[in-house]
C-alpha cells in the first residue's frame, strides 16, 4: 500500500477543502505534489513484494484493529486484520521500536501480543505470505491508555455554556467551558464549525490529561485565533494522555512569545494528531529575546508527539514551522512542514539543545538564512529518517551543528539552495554521524559545496548514498567541499566526478561508482530506472532498515540499491 501517497492526497483534500486554498496556488500544494512525484507514494512500510496482489502472490493486509493511530487502547488488546487474498500465513511484527521487530507467525488473522504498558506507543505490521510471494503491509500504530466513559460535547452552532454537554442535544458552546468542566481523562468532542474569540483560544488544560478531538477532522473544525492569541497553551505538565486531535488552527499571533498555534512548555508533552496549523506568527518586540515556533513551540522538557499534521505558512525568528528547545525531545512523524519562514534559523523545523526525531515527513519550500529546511544545534543522536527535504531556500536543506551520532537515513535532499555554502547539507562544529541510503541531488550553493559542505571538525560517513547534479556558483565543490579536519569518507556510494566536483579531504573507498544514476525525472522523480549503476550496487551491511523512502521492500534485487529509492525489479 502506498500510504504516503494516500497521506499526500489527504493533505490535498485538507488544503483545498479545509483551508480555503486553491490547489496549485500555494507552495504547500506544490510541496505535496512534488513529494508525491518524487516518490511520495509510500510511507510506513507497505508496497508489497514483487507481484504483491498480482498473479499468485498474496493480496494486501487491511482493516487493522485497533485502527491505525488509535488512542487510549486497552492493555488486553488483541490484534486483528482482514484476510489477504491467497495468503497462507502471516508474519507479525510488533513492539515499541520503529520499525517493529518480528514477533511470530500465524495462520489466523489475529494475534495476542505480550503484556502491554500503559500510556505507550506501539507499532505493528503484518506480512502476508504464500508459496509464491510475500506482501508487506503498512506499519500501524496505537497508544495504550484508560478510556474514559465521560464525553463532553461542544457545538458552536447550537450549543450553550449553560448546558451540561452530555450529548449532541445538550452541547456546550465553547471549547474553554468544556475544558473547565472536564476532569482528568475525559473526552471533549467538538462539532463542525468555526470557533473564535474568548473561551475558544489560548486553551489551557491546567494539568488535566484530556482528549480534545473534532468530530469530523480539521477541514470541518477550525479554531480561528483572529490574530488575538494562539490555539492551545499547555504549561502544567500535561502528559502523553493529553491529545489534541483533528483541528485546523489558523491566524494565531503572539507578540514577544513562542508558539503561534500551539505552545507546549514546562514539561507538557501532548499528542498533536491530524491537525492543520497555518498562518500563525510569533513576533519579537525590539530588544527582546528571539521568538520560537511560528506554528508549534515545545520548550523546557516538553516532548510532544506531533504526527499526521500540516504546518504551513507560519513565521518566527527560530523554527518558522516547529521549534523544539531545552530538552524538549519532540518526535515529528508523517507531517508536512511547508512554506514557513524563520528570520534567524530553521525555516521548517528547528531543534536547539533537544534530541531530534523526524520520520516520514515532507519538509519543503521553507526559508531561513541557516537551515531553511531543518536546523539542528547542540544535541546528540538526531534521527532524520525517510524524509523529503526539498526546495528550501536561503539557508539550504539541512544544517547540523554540535551534534554527535546523527543518523540521516533514506532521505531525499534535493533542489535546495543556500546563499552561502552547503546547498543540500551543512555539517559543522564537531558534528559526526552517518548518512546512509540517501539521495542528495540538484542542490545549489552560492559559495562552496553545492550538495555537501563540512567544516570545523564536522563530518559524516556516507554509505549507499547518491551525490549528484548539485552546483557551487564559485566552482568550489559542486557535489562536496570538505574543509581541513572535516574529512568525508564515501563507502559504496555514487558521486558525480569531474573538475571542481569533489574538493577537500574526501576519501573514496572501493566499490563507489561515478556513472549517472539514471533518474526517472531530475525535476520531479529521483527514483532509479533501468539500467543504472546504482541498482544492486550498495552494501547490505549498510542497510539498517528493510524499507526505502516509499516504504517499498529492501532488498528487491541481489543486493541493496544506492540511494533513497529501491528499484522494484
Amino acid at each position: 500500500m502506498k500510504t504516503r501517497l494516500v497521506f499526500c492526497l489527504v493533505l490535498c483534500a485538507i488544503i483545498t477543502a479545509g483551508c480555503g486554498l486553491s490547489f496549485g496556488d500555494t507552495a504547500i500544494g506544490l510541496a505535496v505534489v512534488g513529494a508525491a512525484a518524487a516518490g511520495g507514494g509510500g510511507g510506513d512500510g507497505g508496497g508489497g513484494g514483487v507481484g504483491g496482489g498480482f498473479g499468485h502472490g498474496p493480496g494486501n493486509v487491511t482493516d487493522p484493529s485497533p485502527e491505525d493511530g488509535a488512542f487510549r487502547v486497552e492493555l488486553n488488546v488483541s490484534l486483528s486484520w482482514s484476510p489477504a487474498h491467497l495468503a497462507t500465513k502471516y508474519g507479525v511484527y510488533f513492539g515499541t521500536s520503529y520499525p517493529p521487530p518480528f514477533l511470530g507467525n500465524s495462520t489466523k488473522t489475529n494475534y495476542i501480543p505480550p503484556a502491554l504498558s500503559d500510556n505507550t506507543d506501539y507499532y505493528w505490521q503484518v506480512h502476508a505470505y504464500n508459496d509464491f510471494d510475500e506482501n508487506w503491509g503498512p506499519i500501524w500504530s496505537f497508544r495504550t491508555g484508560w478510556l474514559s466513559s465521560n464525553t463532553i460535547y461542544v457545538s458552536e452552532s447550537n450549543g450553550s455554556d449553560s448546558n451540561f454537554g452530555k450529548g449532541w442535544d445538550d452541547p456546550l458552546k465553547t471549547i474553554g467551558k468544556a475544558v473547565e468542566m472536564a476532569v482528568d481523562s475525559d473526552i471533549i468532542l467538538i462539532a463542525d464549525g468555526i470557533y473564535m474569540g474568548q473561551n475558544n483560544i489560548d486553551l489551557d488544560f491546567n494539568g488535566k490529561n484530556l482528549w480534545v478531538k473534532s468530530a469530523n477532522g480539521p477541514q470541518n473544525c477550525i479554531i480561528d485565533c483572529g490574530a488575538a492569541g494562539r490555539g492551545f497553551y499547555l504549561h502544567s505538565g500535561e502528559g502523553g494522555g493529553t491529545v489534541i486531535d483533528g483541528f485546523k488552527i489558523a491566524n494565531g499571533l503572539i507578540g514577544d512569545g513562542n508558539g503561534g498555534g500551539i505552545y507546549c512548555y514546562n514539561g507538557s508533552s501532548p499528542v498533536i494528531n491530524n491537525c492543520v496549523i497555518k498562518d500563525c506568527t510569533v513576533t519579537r518586540v525590539a530588544g527582546s529575546d528571539l521568538c520560537f515556533g511560528g506554528g508549534i513551540a515545545c520548550q523546557v522538557n516538553s516532548s510532544a508527539d506531533i504526527k499526521n499534521s500540516v504546518v504551513f505558512n507560519c513565521t518566527a525568528d527560530v523554527g518558522g514551522g516547529i521549534s523544539c528547545g531545552y530538552s524538549s525531545n519532540a518526535e515529528i512523524r508523517n507531517c508536512s512542514v511547508t512554506s514557513n519562514v524563520a528570520y534567524d534559523g530553521g525555516g521548517g523545523i528547528s531543534y536547539g539543545m533537544a534530541q531530534p526525531t523526524i520520520i516520514d515527513c515532507i519538509i519543503s519550500y521553507n526559508d531561513a538564512p541557516v537551515g531553511a529546511g531543518i536546523r539542528i544545534v547542540g544535541h546528540d543522536d538526531a534521527r532524520i529518517w525517510r524524509c523529503f527535504i526539498t526546495h528550501n531556500t536561503s539557508g539550504g536543506g539541512v544544517f547540523i551543528s554540535n551534534c554527535l551520532d546523527f543518523d540521516l537515513r533514506t532521505c531525499v535532499i534535493s533542489h535546495n539552495r543556500n546563499q552561502q555554502s552547503g546547498g543540500g547539507l551543512y555539517i559543522t562544529n564537531g558534528s559526526d554521524g552517518i548518512v546512509c541510503g540517501c539521495t542528495i541531488a540538484y542542490n545549489t550553493a552560492d559559495d562552496k559545496g553545492g550538495g555537501l559542505f563540512t567544516e570545523s571538525n564536522g563530518y559524516g560517513i556516507f554509505e549507499n548514498t547518491i551525490l549528484w547534479g548539485s552546483s557551487s556558483m564559485t566552482n568550489n565543490g559542486h557535489q562536496c567541499y570538505a574543509s581541513i579536519n572535516s574529512g568525508v569518507p564515501f563507502n559504496l556510494s555514487c558521486y558525480q566526478d569531474g573538475p571542481n566536483h569533489m574538493i577537500g579531504e574526501i576519501f573514496i573507498f572501493p566499490g563507489c561508482v561515478t556513472g549517472y544514476p539514471n533518474f526517472v525525472d531530475i525535476d520531479n522523480d529521483l527514483q532509479l530506472k533501468y539500467p543504472s549503476e546504482c541498482i544492486d550496487a550498495g552494501s547490505d551491511g549498510y542497510l539498517y532498515t528493510n524499507i526505502d523512502i516509499l516504504g517499498q521492500p529492501r532488498v528487491a534485487g541481489w543486493q541493496v540499491d544506492i540511494g533513497a529509492f529501491e528499484y522494484q525489479q
